[in-house]
């Protein structure tokens, strides 16, 4: 049964051999233009920048070819006046379309028909047994192949390494599994998934008109690409390009700027998640006109500023390896990472021009970083870290030009009530630690080692929670297998009162320890690892074994009602208790 709708819903091939590529690796072959009647026009389509590229591999292929749904999706062009900037279309051209949404299906389609062309599609097949399966195909798409193969070749000379790269690997990938496929006698039944994929599946295709490309960027930003929604970066990165091509930049140029902003502020294909609150708020500042507060150039637009900006980016990233504190504040949170990062870049653009001391391992800047993680630790304590957007946007916008100090000191104050020489209320303290959890533990136990006050930028050895052996794992005390669910003890169980830091080599034996037996102070998981050299010591642990466990009976340590508030001995709270005498000199 036929699919019917308001807009054209074509089979798939006619989506793949009725659209061309804007020509920008050469001009079109005649055998392209010869398939346009006389005063008609080809359907010349071009991969915007806001697209990342290919994403799809083999197994989107496999999954789509042996799907049951008739319909493969939607397809989604833009149609735009002719420009000046495609060199190799025909002087007579009027129009093209940018593809919005539909590149994944329109590159495999387009790779998979190139690879079957000579093998199977055109009259003097290289496997002529095989092509006796595709008949019905080659019927249709051959003479239309003019198309394909000028895809073919545009996508694999692509200026843009995202486009080019990514397609050349899927196209490499297809060929091969298609390959073994007929080398294993599978024509028929692979020919039986392609064919009516081609031929009988369909594609609904929306054309638009009368749109700017501002209006087509805002309008279709979170347009679904192989269920990835475009986001921040895609668009960030499309106004930046924008702005270049606006400014008449050489296209080598531009695809460096790409490639290099798509390498700095994304990892294994989505974006790097530390940054995204920056992103977004630049995005608002250049729709509000204010571009040149993070490119200084903005309304001349130089390359330099992009490299500058980048640059800048990496430098942030690689200096957590050699600083605690920055490190620390990466565990805290995208936010407050993004609040650090506009602080310096502000500083280095409109402030000081310098760079922090940090960049190369110097020690100048660490008395703001350890305010700033106090100021992290009380806000994740607090559970308002998630509200200081406004502090992000107002130090993009040039609003605050105060010290980090100074804004360490307002958002304590706005949100906890004190500024940080103040010290915390111990009730308080204790009260929002009896709610901390397994993830939010480990960033308590590296407060637990933090100097302090106000010996601010004192050295700083923060644990590394992780899989290596060389890390740290949140412990359950009282091991997570052995707590009985709907009884009392089982809810303090996952909370704070029942966590210790422990070496990751010696927590997988830990898992199935007693308390009482990791706590043994002379051969216990606990005293192993005091007594080992690998691994930086934490003072909670040691008073767990040397002072805690000396006071509780064996059989309490191991019961999990005694984890509870009011219990006898009431273990949890006196854990509490000795976390809360550690961290308030130092929060």
């Amino acid at each position: 049964m036929t699919i019917q709708r308001s807009g054209p819903t074509p089979s798939f091939y006619d989506y793949i051999c009725n659209y061309a590529l804007v020509p920008l690796h050469s001009a079109p072959s005649p055998q392209l233009k010869m398939l346009t009647g006389p005063g008609q026009q080809l359907n010349w389509i071009e991969i915007p920048r806001f697209q990342r590229g290919i994403s799809w591999d083999v197994d989107n292929v496999k999954e789509l070819l042996s799907s049951s749904s008739i319909l493969l999706g939607t397809a989604i062009l833009a149609q735009f006046p002719r420009n000046e900037k495609f060199p190799h279309m025909e002087d007579n051209q009027q129009n093209y379309m940018i593809l919005i949404d539909g590149l994944q299906r329109f590159a495999f389609g387009n790779a998979l028909l190139s690879i079957l062309h000579d093998e199977v599609l055109c009259p003097t097949p290289t496997r002529p047994s095989d092509a006796v399966h595709f008949t019905s195909l080659s019927a249709r798409v051959f003479p239309l192949s003019a198309f394909y193969i000028h895809n073919d070749l545009e996508f694999s000379h692509h200026p843009r390494q995202a486009v080019r790269e990514q397609y050349l690997d899927l196209k490499l990938k297809l060929k091969d599994y298609i390959i073994k496929e007929f080398d294993a006698g599978n024509g028929s039944p692979l020919a039986n998934e392609i064919c009516p994929t081609f031929l009988s599946r369909q594609l609904a295709l929306d054309i638009y008109f009368n749109f700017n490309n501002v209006e087509v960027l805002n309008t279709f930003i979170g347009i679904n690409t192989v269920r990835v929604d475009l986001g921040p970066v895609d668009l960030l990165r499309a106004k930046v390009l924008e702005q270049a091509t606006a400014h008449t930049w050489s296209e080598s140029d531009i695809e460096d700027a790409e490639n290099e902003f798509t390498a700095e502020l994304t990892k294994n294909e989505s974006p790097k998640q530390h940054f995204l609150p920056f992103i977004s708020a630049a995005i608002k500042l250049i729709d509000d006109g204010h571009g040149h507060r993070i490119f200084p150039t903005w309304n001349t637009f130089q390359k330099n500023d992009v490299d500058i900006f980048l640059d800048f980016i990496q430098q942030f990233e690689n200096s957590t390896s050699n600083n605690n504190y920055l490190t620390e504040i990466f565990n805290c949170g995208k936010l407050p990472v993004s609040i650090v990062f506009t602080y310096y870049l502000m500083d280095f653009l409109h402030g000081s021009k310098k760079k922090p001391s940090f960049f190369t391992s110097g020690t100048t800047n660490d008395e703001e970083l350890h305010k700033f993680l106090v100021t992290c630790y009380r806000l994740l304590l607090d559970g308002t870290i998630g509200r200081t957007t406004d502090y992000l946007i107002n130090i993009l916008q040039g609003n605050h030009t105060f010290t980090m100090g100074d804004i360490c000191d307002r958002i304590s104050t706005n949100f906890i009530g004190l500024d940080l020489n103040s010290k915390l209320d111990p009730q308080w303290l204790e009260t929002v630690l009896n709610q901390v959890d397994k993830k939010k533990s480990q960033r308590i136990f590296n407060a637990m080692r933090l100097p302090h006050k106000p010996n601010w930028g004192h050295d700083f050895l923060a644990l590394k929670f992780g899989r290596s052996s060389t890390d740290f794992h949140i412990d359950h005390l009282i091991p997570h297998s052995k707590l009985v669910a709907n009884t009392p003890g089982k809810l303090e169980g996952e909370r704070l009162r029942n966590f210790a830091p422990l070496p990751a080599n010696q927590n997988r034996v830990a898992k199935a320890t007693d308390c009482h037996s990791k706590l043994l102070p002379t051969s216990g998981i606990y005293d192993v690892y005091l007594g080992s050299t690998t691994h930086h010591f934490h003072d909670y642990c040691n008073w767990l074994v040397n002072t805690h466990a000396l006071t509780i009976s064996n059989v309490d340590l191991n019961d999990q009602s005694k984890l509870e508030k009011n219990s006898s001995p009431n273990i949890g709270t006196i854990r509490i208790l000795k976390i809360c005498d550690e961290l308030l000199p130092r929060l």
